[in-house]
């Protein structure tokens, strides 16, 4: 029988980065063949039930075995501190295979012995942990292994937060995607929930109750490269903000601060003045303009009645219900859904006009929260058509008015859509044509209705910080989650101080914080995601400037993220052609553009107009507001990233990002006693090791050249 070696990861302790599963085989001597390609996994079913401070993790995975050969081997997976196993399922013609538990010194012997028989490195991610395993034989060829996993957990704590991680760091153990996985993690306790937030996954959070939450990550066909690191505090009432750092020695630190208004926490109920403009020429006609009237008509159902509201309509011209805002009273609420109901598509889009008359509705001394909800599927073309003179107009009459704009679907003017938003300190949110306006419209809604704060701004007191993300918080909405980034010097214990309107008197809040030693390596690269963003966004609305293209380079190259402006140094780098990097969008409609965007660089230029109008200048745009949240949804095969470290891959050698010529060299043989002793030596330098038989890794300013023997 051919033996190999699978892996399948199932726990890990938070800050360990591990896998949950993936196929390593072993080439025995005798071995004369080609070594068979690594199992697939079929699905991969996680239910994870957190009671306050308690986890209970459910796995069920599926292995396919897609040789012509029959397999035995481990199936391993690390241990969290003080995890409790209460079931684990794995049958071999009818019989229950019986499994091991391994303290970290019986782990460190199993990772050399792996390694010494040339299995990939990829093992060390997960080192410095004990380990669970089971023996596994007759995996017959081309069948199915199923293997079922209950295991019980304490979530660790980090400052105030509770944070859970589960292992998806699959994609060197497996040369095949996932087919199906799916996590769902149902979240309560017996206080509010609050900052429930994940930095590595894009996921669903559905809030059931302020005590209950449901959180679901769902792919298919996909290959997980990081950990699923799940945060939340539980709280008794107030803004609930917390804060986490990251410091590396003689290096200043970056921060990740989170805050949630409570939805429940008294003088929340602001008065708020709306004004509603909503596009009416003949491109909304259709399905479009009944789908507006639908969220026009909610939005107006859901008013409070200390609110002050109207409706415009514009196309050619503009018209107005009211001559100038009224009270969200019975009466009047059904006057507008009147008036919405006979609302009829035609004539061309008076975008100038629309803005100028609406920001001219509101009173200027009342101390209620401003709000222009502003939704339009076109471009100007009637009236004032020039960008910049309907920014100027908007600029001038504006009386700190918040703009919150909806573009839909793509013929229309995302960068002028953009910078009325800017100019408005509001969002831009783009509807997508085969999506459903008003629910896209009534989520929105339902997340502003309730101010906290107006004019919201942070003060760190003692400890200095920069480069922070967002530069301005604007206003804060009950139930909203504020994520702020950015890097602080110094370090200690200080107050922060939140300060902002409530019914137009200025009101502070005061936290205190812990700025301290921590390793949190996923904050450095969150935090230069949404700097690069920012200074992309900078770029698109306001011009190319050296200085800020060149600050994007260095920090792309330094944390591995693929922008328009480093195709050319990757190119440099790796020793490929610029033209042969590979980008991988989130989403299927961003699929033409962060490589085409038409930045310089060595991307390939689309005119001006496409870049601001057309699905390409839609897609631009919802790329960086992606990347400001956080999420880089682009990829690229010659970068790889371990801990906060970039990885390029040049002549077969994975050369680390902080790596300079010139630096003090030693060349180490893998999987020898001196690769054993650079193992040893720290959790975090073992899982640097981990990113391949043939590196440069800088440790200490040293740079350490990890050769395969011949």
């Amino acid at each position: 029988m051919r033996r190999f070696i699978f892996l399948s990861i199932i726990l890990l302790l938070a800050g360990i980065a591990l896998s949950d599963g993936g196929i390593i085989p072993i080439e025995p001597p005798y071995w004369s063949l080609p070594v068979p390609p690594k199992l697939s996994i079929g699905e991969h079913i996680v239910d994870v039930e957190i009671d306050g401070e308690l986890a209970y993790t459910t796995v069920d995975e599926v292995f396919i075995n897609d040789n012509d050969v029959v397999l035995e081997g481990d199936y391993i997976f690390p241990l969290p501190e003080d995890a409790a196993v209460s079931e684990f399922y794995m049958y071999v013609d009818g019989k229950k295979i019986s499994a091991e538990i391994m303290d970290a010194d019986e782990a460190e012997r199993l990772y050399q012995e792996y390694i010494r028989k040339k299995i990939d490195p990829a093992l060390l991610s997960f080192y410095g942990r004990g380990l669970f395993r089971a023996r596994v034989s007759d995996i017959p060829a081309h069948g199915k292994k199923r293997v079922q996993l209950k295991y019980s957990e304490i979530v660790k704590k980090e400052g105030s937060l509770n944070c859970y991680v589960y292992p998806l760091n699959i994609d060197d153990f497996t040369e095949k995607p996932i087919k199906n996985l799916d996590i769902k993690i149902n979240l309560k306790a017996d206080r509010d929930i609050v900052n429930v937030f994940s930095p590595s996954h894009k996921i669903t959070v559905n809030m059931k109750s302020t005590r209950e939450y449901e959180v679901v990550l769902k792919q298919e066909d996909v290959k997980p490269d990081k950990d699923l690191y799940l945060y939340y505090e539980l709280t008794e009432e107030g803004y609930g903000l917390s804060l986490v750092t990251h410091k590396e020695p003689q290096e200043d630190g970056f921060f990740l601060l989170l805050m949630t208004p409570s939805v429940g926490k008294e003088g929340l109920d602001q008065a708020r003045e709306i004004v509603f403009v909503v596009d009416k020429s003949g491109s909304m006609r259709g399905e479009k303009i009944e789908q507006v009237k639908k969220a026009l008509s909610y939005c107006v159902e859901h008013l409070n009645l200390i609110d002050r509201f109207n409706v415009i309509s514009f196309s050619s011209e503009v018209a107005m219900l009211f001559d100038e805002p009224v009270s969200a009273n019975e009466d009047n609420k059904a006057k507008a859904l009147e008036y919405i109901d006979s609302i009829e598509a035609r004539g061309g889009t008076n975008i100038n006009e629309a803005l100028i008359k609406s920001l001219e509705q509101f009173d200027s001394n009342s101390n209620a929260v401003r709000m222009l909800i502003f939704l339009t599927d076109g471009k100007p073309t009637i009236g004032t058509v020039d960008e910049a003179t309907i920014l100027d107009n908007i600029a001038k009459a504006n009386e700190s008015v918040i703009g919150y704009i909806f573009g839909v679907g793509y013929d229309l003017n995302a960068f002028l859509l953009d910078r009325i938003s800017e100019t408005l300190h509001g969002m831009t949110e783009y509807i997508a044509p085969y999506e459903n306006i008003d629910d896209a419209v009534v989520r929105f809604y339902d997340a502003i209705s309730k101010p906290a704060l107006v004019d919201a701004r942070l003060d760190f007191g003692e400890i200095e910080v920069y480069d922070v993300q967002p530069a301005k918080l604007g206003s804060i909405f009950a139930g909203q989650q504020i994520v702020v980034m950015g890097r602080y010097k110094g370090e200690g214990i200080t107050s922060i101080y939140l300060t902002g309107l409530i019914e137009g008197v200025e009101s502070t809040y005061t936290f205190t914080a812990d700025f301290k030693k921590s390793k949190h390596p996923y904050i450095p690269v969150l935090w230069a995601t949404r700097q690069v963003a920012y200074y992309l966004d900078e770029i698109r609305l306001h011009g190319e400037n050296e200085e800020l293209v060149e600050e994007i380079k260095y920090l792309a190259q330094r944390y591995g993220i693929v922008t328009p402006y480093t195709s050319m140094f990757i190119s440099e780098i790796t020793g490929t052609e610029p033209r042969t990097i590979i980008y991988r969008p989130l989403g299927a409609e961003e699929a033409r553009a962060m490589d085409s965007i038409g930045f310089s660089g060595g991307a390939p230029t689309f005119s001006e107009k496409a870049m601001r109008e057309s699905e390409l200048g839609v897609s631009i745009a919802e790329d960086i507001a992606k990347m400001k949240k956080g999420y880089s949804g682009y990829e690229t095969k010659v970068v790889k990233k371990v801990e906060d470290v970039a990885f390029y891959l040049k002549d077969k050698v994975w050369v680390d990002s902080r790596y300079k010529e010139g630096m003090e060299k030693k060349k180490v043989e893998y999987g020898s006693d001196a690769y054993f002793g650079l193992m040893g030596r720290d959790e975090k330098l073992a899982r640097l090791l981990s990113v391949g038989r043939n590196a440069i890794i800088v440790w200490e300013g040293v740079a350490y050249e990890i050769v395969e023997k011949s």
